[in-house]
C-alpha cells in the first residue's frame, strides 16, 4: 500500500485498535460514522490489511459503492 506511514499511525491509534478488537471478537457488523468518504476508505483499507480476509461493505447507493471502490484502488 502506498500510504505505509499513515497506516502505521492508524494501526497504533486507540480507535482503530477498538475496531480491530470488535472484529476479532466477532462483534460485527462494525459501523463507522462521522468520517469523510476518503477517510472511511482509508480505515477500510487498514482493516483489510490487518485481517487479510475479504470484506463485505454495504452502502446506501451504487454511487457511494463506486467511490469507495475507486478510493481503495
Amino acid at each position: 500500500m502506498r500510504l505505509e506511514g499513515l497506516m502505521k499511525s492508524l494501526s497504533s491509534s486507540r480507535e482503530f485498535k477498538e475496531i480491530m478488537k470488535s472484529i476479532g471478537k466477532g462483534k460485527i457488523p462494525v459501523g463507522i460514522f462521522g468520517l469523510s468518504e476518503s477517510s472511511r476508505s482509508f480505515i477500510l483499507g487498514g482493516v483489510y490489511e490487518e485481517i487479510d480476509k475479504p470484506l463485505v461493505i454495504f452502502t446506501h447507493s451504487d454511487v457511494e459503492a463506486r467511490n469507495i471502490y475507486e478510493d481503495l484502488c
